[in-house]
């Protein structure tokens, strides 16, 4: 998930020293809007988290924030009246944007999804043409980077097709929970041994079918 840093422009620079950190200024934002997670902008994203499939415990604004980004970090830039002031802010700002951007690279490079130049490029370029259109939705990385490198025709090409396509049917659906991948696939494994014994007999393939409690497994 990203990293989110709030910045409040042009603060009042009447503030005591201590108020001007990080941690102190992102406690006092939070504190001041707590009650905003009561709502009713925010109640179907709350209960989305809270409801069947999820359960989330959710009490506070930066809780609900932790759903949807990495860290949240909060810095004050106050008017151009105490220019060391805006300074060592700005340098508290660059501090948090390399912090974050640090972070972001080693989550990425640990799950190998470090784009290339040529990855990144196409990607961007197709983030430029989703928002060109659509202001609203946000940008899917995953139908991305279908497009970019398509599954295999393969048969188990064909199994990952199904179960993205369950996964899809789910999110739409609002009767249901939000089902995992082990999930989905566990689901799944009933369905396929029928298909690898109808795939079987069809093309007279070799093979023992071995019984293993309710399962049939092809050797």
């Amino acid at each position: 998930m990203p990293h989110a840093i709030i910045v409040l422009n042009a603060s009042d620079i009447n503030q005591p020293d201590e108020e001007w950190g990080a941690e102190a200024t992102k406690r006092r934002l939070f504190s001041a809007y707590r009650e905003i997670l009561r709502s009713r902008t925010l109640e179907p994203y709350v209960n989305s988290w809270r409801g069947r499939g999820r359960g989330k415990k959710l009490d506070t604004l930066e809780e609900l924030f932790r759903m949807y980004y990495s860290s949240i970090s909060v810095i004050r830039v106050p008017r151009p009246d105490r220019p060391m002031l805006v300074y060592r802010q700005v340098m508290k700002l660059y501090k948090e944007i390399c912090g974050a951007c640090r972070e972001s690279r080693k989550k990425k490079q640990s799950l190998r999804m470090l784009f290339s130049e040529e990855e990144f490029h196409r990607y961007l370029q197709s983030a430029f043409d989703h928002f060109a259109d659509n202001l609203h939705d946000p940008f899917d990385f995953v139908q991305t980077s279908v497009m970019n490198s398509p599954i295999p025709p393969d048969f188990g090409g064909n199994i990952l097709k199904l179960a993205i396509n369950v996964m899809t049917a789910n999110a739409k659906s609002k009767r249901r929970g939000v089902l995992s991948a082990g999930s989905i696939f566990y689901e799944l494994s009933f369905i396929v041994p029928s298909c690898i014994m109808l795939d079987k007999e069809r093309q007279s393939r070799r093979g023992e079918l071995h019984r293993s409690r309710d399962y049939y497994v092809l050797f």
